[in-house]
């Protein structure tokens, strides 16, 4: 499982083009506001012809049931850090949609990433965080997220022995809370329940920027760290994979992929991956590619729209109805801060971005649960609410003419629902049936997913929305750990 011999990683920013081992991830390069916010650095590697042949070889041996998960990927850094984790990360099955495909007249595959060990594709990104992290002699770290990143890291970090701080807005639902602080990781909430993401956010940049993480120590998994979108390559070489073997075709590749995007990460990462494989002749053509998201909150949607692939677009998301907000919690985005590498991706591919409403959601979720009820059942599929966006963008795709009965769309499953069972039973309450469905698979689940527990239940430290005061937070939750360490010793 080792990495290609002498391989070389590196860190360049995306906007002076310029390398850069900043350890906040960070560039002087520009006094863009935004700079200070979004993902800025991306990571190359550099081989020789030896090794380009090596690597062709890895990939096209890369095995759908290696033990090791996504980390035989040849171009995966720092896999010499890589521990004995009780988990596989990755290698989520494809499923063919047969009858689903008969309605929405196209052949369409769902990639299910709720197969990963917290139940979410941002598995795949925190591993990498958290190996480069290892590998630079950091063993602390800090992560920002609205739920589901948070609670990938805390698994990890409990496994890999990070001291973790997670923050996290005040609009943060408090069982998301509870299962982060159970994995071990102390939580800084930010603001009152109405305080958003993104305001938050703003404030957790500007410590960044100002080298507070640094300065203490800490790995930032946050967006800005470029090494976590390495982790989204891979979705693209399993659908490949996948695909080959689902058609029975070498190279075959699908004309969409459409995936639930708010921050853009995953969308730019998968979008990489693809491009990767045909650089190295492994497929000759590429998807195209399709960000799906919630009505007034796709800063991707309004820069598609706009033809603008340098700039960001920021959101109103105050256009956004309630039941929405709830529903696609998870994606909603006044600010995607990857956006710009997103909606290049989009463009790129000659792809599209699509928005949808609560109703196309709740008739998507009806549809797969209905049709497939046997392919859901046997593999315990059940969409968290805010990703059956890609189910229902490819069922407007059909309404809008863009696909036909010869089209392959492979819709991703961004996440598991098991941790959103009150809002999918109210989504499912006409239908009593569907909600038994649902509740036997989400027992099932339970039972597969890795109830870890951290060595401690973390702290919870609520602030106001005041820099200083989450300055100080910090400050105190460091002083916490660095205390246990000592114990330890």
């Amino acid at each position: 499982m080792p990495a290609l011999p002498n391989l070389q990683f590196s860190q360049i920013c995306l906007v002076c083009q310029r390398p850069n081992s900043s350890l906040n991830y960070s560039c002087g390069c520009s006094d863009e506001p935004w700079t200070k916010e979004y993902r800025i650095l991306d990571v190359i590697c550099s081989f020789d012809s030896e090794q380009r042949e090596q690597a062709i070889r890895g990939l096209a041996n890369y095995d759908m049931h290696h033990p090791s998960g996504i980390l035989q990927y040849i171009f995966t850094p720092h896999t010499s850090h890589y521990p004995n984790l009780p988990f596989r990360i990755g290698l989520t099955p494809l499923l063919a949609l047969d009858n689903l495909s008969e309605d929405y007249e196209a052949k369409i595959f769902l990639k299910n990433e709720g197969d990963n060990p917290s139940g979410c594709f941002k598995d795949r990104e925190t591993i990498m965080a958290a190996l480069h992290s290892k590998a630079t002699g950091q063993d602390k770290a800090v992560i920002y997220s609205s739920g589901n990143a948070a609670a990938s890291a805390a698994l990890l970090a409990s496994e890999m022995n990070f001291g973790l701080i997670t923050c996290v807005a005040g609009d943060t639902y408090s069982e998301k809370v509870h299962y982060i602080r159970k994995k071990g990781s102390d939580v800084i909430r930010i603001g009152g329940p109405k305080t958003t993401f993104e305001e938050g956010y703003r404030l957790f940049a500007r410590l960044n920027e100002d080298g507070v993480f640094s300065g203490l120590g800490y790995d930032n998994w946050s967006v800005r760290n470029p090494y976590r979108i390495i982790g989204d390559k891979t979705t693209a070489i399993e659908i490949i994979k996948q695909y080959e073997q689902q058609t029975g075709k070498a190279g075959a590749v699908p004309d969409y992929v459409v995936v639930p995007t708010g921050n853009g990460s995953c969308l730019a990462g998968i979008w990489r991956g693809f491009q990767e494989l045909r650089s190295f002749g492994l497929i000759d053509t590429l998807p195209k590619m399709v960000s799906a998201a919630i009505k007034h909150a796709s800063p991707v949607y309004k820069a598609w729209q706009k033809n603008r692939t340098h700039r960001p677009a920021v959101c109103d998301l105050d256009q956004v109805s309630e039941s929405e907000k709830e529903i696609g919690s998870i994606i909603l985005a006044e600010e995607g801060y990857d956006s710009i590498e997103a909606t290049k991706a989009v463009f790129e591919s000659g792809g599209l971005a699509m928005v949808l409403t609560k109703s196309e959601m709740k008739s998507a979720l009806i549809d797969l649960m209905t049709r497939e009820k046997d392919t859901v059942l046997h593999h315990n599929v059940l969409p968290e609410p805010a990703s059956i966006v890609s189910l229902a963008s490819i069922k407007k795709m059909k309404q809008q003419g863009i696909t036909n009965n010869n089209t392959a769309v492979v819709a991703l499953l961004s996440g598991h629902g098991a941790k959103s069972k009150k809002l999918l039973l109210n989504m499912l309450r006409n239908h009593p049936d569907l909600r038994m469905v649902m509740k036997h698979i989400i027992e099932n689940k339970k039972s597969q997913l890795p109830d870890i527990k951290g060595t401690r239940f973390g702290t919870l430290v609520d602030v106001g929305k005041d820099f200083e005061e989450i300055k100080d937070a910090f400050h105190q939750l460091d002083n916490q750990i660095n205390a246990r360490d000592i114990l330890t010793v």
